[in-house]
């Protein structure tokens, strides 16, 4: 609701596109530096990527301000369809915020309203980050760039009871998402079934607690193709 759909499609379609390409990162996507970049940061920058890529920052912080703010500000990289969109959204919600101050003072609304979208980011925000952050993340350089294997070999496939992929919309079959997008979310556990033995053995294949894990992992090692912690030395 908070993203214009012409918006939300030039972002999507992107990061589908791209996905893995280490020539073609999108800073709408989960910022990730390779070892060697981060490296040669001045201090100050290498200390705004380590909050960035931080738990807290990521959960509490970075997608409520990109939803709530940074998508009501039209940006010359959002095209300009998008900046239209974001500018036409924007009149629909003050329209919208004018029609219910007579009935809903701004201070309830702000109460009822607010703490449920920073709640409901906050898990969203789980959910994104752990679809490209394990150790085994696939990137590489355009030449060498697969679309397929970026789909299955660099998407998670989060593997949840059946009634978590019913709650969460089968988000968790990432994987299969990225391989066609225009695969709809009732279909993608049986398009799943129908490769899964193929592909078994080059699933990133996390279940619930591991995901968490993925908060460990800041920086992609181009040496191991693996992503990394942050090294010891600042």
């Amino acid at each position: 609701m908070l993203v214009p759909l012409e918006l939300w499609n030039t972002i999507h379609n992107r990061h589908h596109a791209h996905s893995g390409n280490l020539d073609e990162r999108s800073i709408l996507d989960v910022i990730t530096l390779t070892l060697d970049e981060y490296r040669h940061l001045p201090w100050m920058k290498r200390f705004a990527y380590r909050i960035f890529r931080s738990a807290v920052f990521q959960l509490l912080i970075y997608q409520q301000s990109v939803f709530i703010i940074g998508f009501r500000i039209p940006f010359v990289f959002f095209t300009k369809k998008g900046q239209w969109a974001i500018i036409q959204n924007n009149i629909l919600y003050v329209g919208l915020g004018i029609l219910l101050f007579p009935v809903v003072s701004f201070s309830v609304l702000a109460i009822s309203v607010l703490p449920v979208y920073l709640i409901t980011f906050g898990i969203g925000s789980h959910i994104f980050f752990i679809q490209h952050q394990m150790e085994e993340a696939y990137w590489k350089e355009t030449g060498q760039h697969d679309f397929v294997k970026a789909g299955i070999e660099g998407s998670t496939f989060w593997n949840l009871p059946k009634w978590g992929h019913w709650i969460t919309g089968n988000i968790g079959y990432h994987h299969i998402h990225h391989l066609n997008l225009g695969i709809p979310n009732y279909q993608l556990a049986s398009a799943h079934e129908a490769i899964e033995q193929e592909v078994e053995d080059k699933l990133l294949k996390v279940d619930f607690w591991q995901g968490f894990l993925a908060y460990r992992y800041k920086i992609f090692d181009k040496n191991t193709r693996k992503m990394i912690p942050f090294p010891r030395a600042f």
